[in-house]
């Protein structure tokens, strides 16, 4: 039996972009945003937005925001690469599963956030 091989999905790699962000209404807009912000104060590269029936770059690998999922409970989010490393879903239940979602992504390669009335943030190096 062959073992299952992960594939990554590489949001920057040598300075350059190697992902768009799919945004298909205000509620993406706002966490493709978020996940666009960070990973410029991380990198310096400023991810591209691409809107609903505009053309994606095949050479890019894809963020998607809130696509549906229906079986999500409440608050629940999920991060899920597919398409052998060419997309990356952050989803969750209608509400605010993909922000869950793009802040937990977020912290992963390191972001900290924390405040009580603003919310802060650090750049920690090497992501968890």
């Amino acid at each position: 039996a062959s073992a299952a091989r992960a594939t990554q999905f590489e949001l920057v790699a040598g300075g350059k972009a190697r992902a768009q962000l799919f945004v298909d209404g205000k509620a993406s807009f706002a966490a493709a945003k978020e996940l666009r912000k960070y990973v410029a104060a991380m990198t310096g590269v400023e991810l591209e937005y691409v809107r609903e029936g505009e053309k994606l770059d095949p050479a890019l690998g894809t963020v998607y925001f809130g696509r549906p999922r229906p079986d999500a409970k409440i608050d629940e989010y999920v991060i899920e690469g597919g398409e052998g490393g060419k997309t990356l879903d952050l989803t969750g239940d209608a509400g605010r599963g993909m922000f869950y979602a793009t802040y937990r992504l977020l912290e992963h390669f390191g972001v900290r956030f924390w405040g009580t009335k603003r919310v802060k943030y650090v750049l920690c190096q090497g992501g968890k």
